[in-house]
């Protein structure tokens, strides 16, 4: 039986820096089946020329010039050239993981959705470190998914990391918009809500390149008003699919509060250093959205970035810009909440009274979780890590408890874990203080978190865990504090240390593993040790 072939579509202007590293990582996929579809959009540099090299060396690589259009004129051009059974595309600065299609393209034939994706991290000269946006979706694998059942995957707007079916693509004659940025987002929703099943796979298959030498990007210019003007375009083919197709309420409030929460807020938060027509330009247009979208939606947000958004809606600039200053200092580092009438509110300094909802900070007070060791003794697995509640001070022992069950994915049937022992521990105090770019770093000690370690262990050969049914598990914990309480599951946030781990626990095998977004899973079965991705 002969592999299905893949057409992988890479768009190429002015990138000599990085172009080979991008077409070296596609010449050495573990996946044979391949076309590499290269188009030259009008580069000025020698990126023709590396592009042609390696069309000459590989003959599976084709290369085709053309007159510079811009980014989504140039998928929309290689898209001609496409003989494979599925489409990809990559950006010519970005690497794509050495088995990223071989996952891909392996689970897809087995499940036959129309559309498979897989997790991103971000790089840069440096080092690697996760990518804020899809942290957010993939936060464990879900095969034959879809965007009504699963509203994360709202966050999955970038095009590069994904594969889909060749007929599925051509049947809904999905194109790129031409002429402007962002033209992914009016491609990858509709894509999303149109497919007939989506995979999620939670292993990393792309490498989001963030350039540290060159200049940036022009989407990295959040001042620039052509960036705004044509984000405001994406989001409004975005509003016109949602008007033209039956959209439940509850997608149609996801996608609201994911406009709110990045795309407007990136540009909300740098109004005071823009030029006066930018600020007009946000002001008519996000005002006409703010008058549609339902006032549960916009209290999502954190008290901050609501009051930014009231002004907005009042069209008060100066009030607005008063907030966007005070955001950005010292002072807003380290206020603390105020508890009365049964909640916590956000400390707002400023003169002008606000709507007291507007100031309600408790869904906001979150649980924050980390983990610091795990290790096998026999049969017993030992956890270390710690977790609090983000604001609420935890200086003596008798300020928080935790408990902690091991629960069944599937059926949240819960198996409780005895002991759990609080320790006492500065590193999260310290995390929570540090914080700022590495340009302006800065250290605020606000809260004291010291007592928020836990140790635990579980014996998988005593009871109730010696006869735990086979099945996907979690470590769930429940913090209390103050009169708070919130549950979490425990997982791995230094992300990179993905590991697999298993212990033959008598006739059965445990497989500890961890998902895209560091949460940790447990894999009880019979037989013997499998691979991270069985």
């Amino acid at each position: 039986m002969s592999l299905p072939k893949i057409s992988v579509i890479v768009p190429i202007y002015n990138v000599q820096r990085y172009l080979k590293a991008c077409l070296n990582a596609l010449a050495k996929q573990s996946y044979n089946n391949i076309e590499v579809i290269m188009v030259n959009d009008g580069s000025t540099d020698n990126s023709g020329k590396i592009m042609h090299h390696y069309a000459k060396r590989y003959t599976h690589f084709f290369a085709h010039d053309k007159r510079n259009g811009g980014l989504g004129q140039a998928r929309n051009y290689g898209l001609q050239f496409v003989s494979g059974k599925y489409i990809a595309f990559v950006d010519s600065d970005d690497l794509v993981t050495p088995h990223a299609y071989e996952k891909m393209v392996s689970t897809i034939e087995k499940t036959q959705s129309d559309m498979v994706i897989g997790h991103v991290t971000r790089f840069n000269s440096y080092k690697k470190f996760p990518s804020g946006l899809h942290q957010l979706v993939f936060k464990k694998k879900s095969l034959k998914d879809h965007i009504t059942r699963n509203h994360d995957l709202v966050y999955d707007t970038t095009a590069w990391n994904k594969l889909y079916r060749r007929s599925f693509w051509e049947a809904n004659h999905f194109s790129f918009p031409e002429g402007m940025l962002y033209e992914d987002i009016p491609v990858t929703f509709p894509a999303h809500y149109l497919a007939h099943s989506v995979d999620v796979l939670d292993d990393v298959v792309y490498l989001w390149r963030y350039r540290n030498f060159s200049s940036p990007s022009i989407t990295q210019d959040r001042t620039d008003i052509k960036n705004l003007e044509d984000r405001l375009k994406a989001i409004d083919s975005v509003n016109h699919f949602f008007e033209t197709h039956d959209i439940d309420d509850d997608l149609r409030s996801a996608m609201d509060f994911k406009l709110l929460k990045i795309d407007l807020l990136l540009y909300l938060n740098r109004l005071d250093l823009c030029g006066e027509d930018f600020v007009n330009l946000f002001f008519e247009k996000v005002n006409q959205y703010l008058n549609v979208i339902p006032e549960r939606v916009l209290l999502q947000l954190p008290p901050v970035d609501r009051i930014k958004y009231y002004y907005v809606k009042k069209r008060d600039k100066q009030r607005l810009f008063e907030v966007l200053s005070y955001a950005k200092s010292g002072a807003f580092r380290r206020q603390k909440p105020i508890k009365r009438k049964g909640h916590y509110y956000f400390s707002s300094p400023l003169s002008n009274p606000l709507p007291d909802h507007y100031l309600i900070m408790d869904q906001q007070m979150t649980a924050v979780r980390t983990l610091k060791r795990i290790r096998w003794k026999k049969h017993t697995l030992s956890i270390s890590g710690g977790a609090y509640i983000k604001s609420v001070d935890l200086t003596d022992r008798s300020d928080v408890a935790m408990i902690f069950s091991l629960v069944n994915d599937a059926t949240e049937e819960k198996y409780p874990i005895d002991k759990t022992r609080l320790t006492k521990t500065w590193r999260n105090t310290l995390s929570a203080a540090i914080g700022g770019r590495l340009s302006h770093p800065h250290i605020d000690f606000v809260y004291n978190y010291n007592w928020s370690g836990y140790t635990l262990n579980i014996s998988f050969d005593q009871l109730p865990f010696s006869t735990l049914p086979e099945g996907i598990y979690y470590l769930r914990g429940t913090i209390n504090a103050e009169d708070l309480s919130r549950s979490f599951r425990a997982g791995r946030l230094k992300w990179r240390n993905r590991t697999l781990m298993a212990r033959d626990v008598g006739q059965r095998m445990v497989q500890i593993h961890f998902s895209g977004n560091g949460d940790m899973y447990f894999r009880v079965y019979h037989g013997q040790r499998v691979q991270p991705d069985a």
